[in-house]
């Protein structure tokens, strides 16, 4: 069972790597859709969309953020 609040993808995300649907392990393909991949420097629209989960993550793909809207 996913996680429903952002408290608790916090926990269970930050930290970890989040590898690509290519890659042997995927963190990725289980998040809650919807949701985005921020890396640094990316463009991020200003619509609201309560239900999906933003997902920050560094150069290195590790997840430093996570947050709805």
């Amino acid at each position: 069972m996913q996680p429903n609040n952002a408290d608790e993808w916090k926990e269970r995300l930050i930290g970890k790597t989040i590898l690509g649907e290519d890659e042997e392990t995927t963190l990725s393909s289980k998040l809650p859709k919807p949701y985005r991949l921020l890396a640094p420097g990316s463009i991020m629209t200003r619509d609201f969309n309560p239900n999906r989960l933003n997902v920050f993550i560094d150069e290195e793909k590790v997840v430093t953020n996570v947050y709805y809207c």
